[in-house]
């Protein structure tokens, strides 16, 4: 018998339980993933982020970040990094530099590190812009460190702060990560 108010052959749930039946759906990819051995990670990655939140609602980070070079395939994913921010925001790289297996660090000179508005999506357009630090010389066994100054424009409806750090399933070594966060008002 058809009731129009029924659909037929569909099961009405509550949005609670939508939401959870979502949220286990998204965790799910990542359980299914293939763990990969520690000793064929192409890169290994030690980092460390010291941010401010300050009243006006702004956060400010310094963010070093070294890389080493564990095989080919890492050689060839860091020959340059790009860093993508949105046009209110202020990136400055204090430093970065090449090291070599047993020998000093080579500051990158400025001619490597480019400023440029980003590339657009394929659909739509942004007005990011984007920061480039092209290294050359990389081997296996090399490590380029970089720190980098981010300041991130206050939200203004925002009252509260907030950071993500995202650790999306890579093929990256995390050998050390270390985070600190202060504000003028209590966290």
């Amino acid at each position: 018998m058809y009731s129009p108010t029924r659909l037929r052959g569909r099961r009405s749930f509550s949005v609670p339980c939508r939401a959870a039946a979502a949220g286990f759906g998204l965790i799910a990819t990542n359980v299914f993933a293939a763990l990969q051995p520690v000793s064929e990670a192409p890169l290994a990655l030690e980092r460390n982020a010291d941010c401010r939140f300050d009243k006006d609602g702004s956060t400010e980070c310094l963010d070093t970040y070294r890389y080493t070079i564990l095989s080919e395939a890492g050689r060839e994913a860091l020959s340059r990094i790009d860093i993508d921010y949105p046009e209110k925001d202020v990136v400055r790289i204090e430093r970065a530099e090449l090291v070599q297996p047993n020998q000093k660090p080579v500051a990158l000179d400025k001619s490597q590190i480019d400023t440029r508005t980003a590339p657009n999506p394929d659909q739509g357009f942004l007005r990011d812009k984007q920061t480039s630090l092209a290294f050359s010389n990389l081997r296996v066994g090399s490590s380029i460190v970089y720190v980098v100054r981010r300041r991130f424009a206050a939200v203004p409806p925002a009252t509260q702060f907030s950071y993500t750090y995202d650790f999306l399933p890579s093929s990256l070594r995390y050998d050390r990560f270390h985070a600190t966060f202060r504000a003028d008002r209590p966290i």
